[in-house]
């Protein structure tokens, strides 16, 4: 995450227009910190507020959930090359993190997610809803699920 990030702040392009910078790309995301766009990240009704709160949601699942801290990474077949996917295990738990990156819904098969052990239901943690396994799972354009289960 680059500085402004959280805010859903824009990359600066000004910087081309300065020759000592124009060929140093990084300075796409070095520009003064906007203290008027940050009072909007409480606001969820705007779009700063939307990528504030939903990067705090992200941070605080990572917090509660014990396989990102310490667990081994598995890079998985989803079935879908549309669709990221890998495992974060640790001892007593382990976390399924599904990616869309299109923008079209993207589906998985119910016989993949057998496969990748998906059995039963389990929780969406970024959506706070359950997903039945036993059906095939549809991903909205762009769609991030991290799914949690106890081993």
């Amino acid at each position: 995450i680059y500085l402004g990030d959280e805010l859903a702040c824009e990359n600066d392009y000004s910087y081309q227009e300065n020759a000592e910078k124009s060929g140093d790309s990084r300075w796409l995301h070095r520009f003064g910190f906007d203290w008027e766009r940050a009072k909007l990240r409480n606001d969820a009704s705007t779009p700063v507020g939307r990528v504030y709160q939903g990067l705090l949601r992200l941070i605080q699942i990572r917090l509660q959930n014990m396989a990102f801290h310490r667990g081994s990474t598995e890079i998985i077949d989803t079935g879908n090359a549309h669709v990221f996917g890998f495992f974060r295990n640790q001892e007593s738990q382990s976390v399924l993190v599904l990616g869309n990156f299109t923008e079209r819904e993207q589906v998985l098969s119910a016989r993949h997610l057998r496969q990748l052990g998906l059995r039963r239901t389990v929780v969406d943690q970024v959506a706070g809803r359950t997903v039945t396994a036993a059906q095939e799972m549809v991903l909205a354009p762009y769609q991030l699920m991290i799914l949690a289960r106890n081993l």
